[in-house]
């Protein structure tokens, strides 16, 4: 589920003795250490605030990591068709809302396309034996990619018609009509800043910055605890192509009241290079896309790929962290025009970043 973030806060802001009562900053691995959990909290019970969410993030952790063999993905996942395997109420929640999602963006978001991740060599698992490092740029690869009849039995199968679901409030039963497999890498962190930022209003947080591995929310006015005032927070976003492997510059940044969920999705974190003979390497991301080529990939009349023009990175600010998340994803599939009205519709803000150079801005980001 890792999906690192093109997000940051422009400033981290270092605590004095006296401030420590007042302002509660955590920070914890979830998800068996997958995702990186980090806080800042003011006022209210903080640390009951947090606990609670620890909490959930377990509960989370339980449904839908898929690098977990006992978790009720892992079983829906290794299911044969026809099996019924019990769902928790998490798992049910999460896919009736990806289900609405996929109608909605005509299937450019796809929480059922694992067995094509798996099969691009991009899944969250295999990606990691081949991402360029800043001591081997060049990285690895397969011995060879995908072709159209390995690919199309897959994704006739990547639908939600490929199940049957029963129960919702507490949990249900859920039946496979075809090899379909779920991954909500795009969907659950998202859902889990969203109950997060639930908790901190239950607790009486007056401000927090709550982050789980770019899934940003900002709730009410940024505290500043050397001066005691409320003021706005500024976030920055960050080069989807830096020079250096290293280091992330930003490329532009904004001001924002807070109560907004900031997330970004791109092709830069999970990708490798694969190599054809006397051709330039071609750059195989991590999403997706609607024919089950990953986005930035053309296939050739030869069988071969190549690159093509895409949306490498799509920033997208709103009111739901779930749905920034998923939107943002889609964006990168649907191209700049396409995923720029969408934004527009849904009436979400977003900033997104094509390979050849060019930047939009939709809406208003502050």
């Amino acid at each position: 589920m890792k999906k690192a973030a093109a997000i940051l806060i422009c400033a981290i802001f270092g605590l004095t003795a006296a401030a420590c009562a007042r302002v509660y900053k955590a920070d914890d691995t979830v998800f068996d250490s997958e995702l990186q959990f980090s806080v800042r909290m003011y006022g209210g019970d903080t640390e009951k605030a947090y606990e609670e969410m620890l909490a959930l993030m377990d509960r989370l952790s339980a449904s839908a990591d898929t690098t977990d063999p006992d978790s009720v993905i892992s079983r829906v996942n290794a299911a044969p068709v026809g099996a019924a395997v019990e769902v928790d109420e998490i798992f049910c929640e999460l896919t009736a809302a990806a289900t609405k999602l996929y109608r909605e963006t005509d299937g450019a978001f796809n929480v059922f396309l694992r067995p094509l991740s798996v099969l691009w060599g991009v899944d969250a698992e295999t990606v990691r034996d081949y991402v360029p490092t800043a001591a081997n740029p060049a990285g690895s690869s397969p011995a060879s990619l995908p072709g159209t009849a390995e690919i199309e039995p897959l994704l006739a199968a990547a639908r939600p018609g490929s199940f049957g679901l029963t129960g919702h409030e507490s949990g249900g039963m859920l039946i496979k009509t075809a090899a379909v497999e779920f991954d909500f890498g795009g969907l659950a962190k998202g859902w889990a800043v969203d109950r997060c930022r639930e908790i901190a209003e239950k607790y009486d947080i007056q401000s927090a910055q709550l982050d789980l591995s770019g899934n940003l929310v900002l709730l009410n006015r940024y505290y500043d605890e050397k001066s005691g005032a409320f003021t706005d927070w500024t976030v920055g976003i960050t080069d989807p192509r830096p020079e250096d492997l290293l280091f992330r510059y930003y490329v532009m940044a904004f001001r924002s009241a807070g109560d907004v969920s900031i997330v970004t999705s791109g092709d830069y974190e999970r990708y490798y290079y694969y190599s054809y003979e006397n051709r330039n390497p071609v750059r195989v991301a991590h999403i997706i896309g609607k024919d089950g080529v990953p986005v930035g990939l053309r296939r050739d009349a030869d069988g071969t790929y190549s690159n093509a023009e895409h949306v490498i990175s799509a920033t997208v600010v709103g009111e739901s962290s779930m749905l920034a998340d998923a939107y943002a994803t889609a964006v990168c599939v649907m191209g700049l025009t396409d995923g720029a009205a969408f934004l527009e519709e849904k009436g979400y803000a977003g900033v997104i970043f094509t390979s050849d150079g060019r930047m939009k801005i939709v809406g208003s980001i502050t």
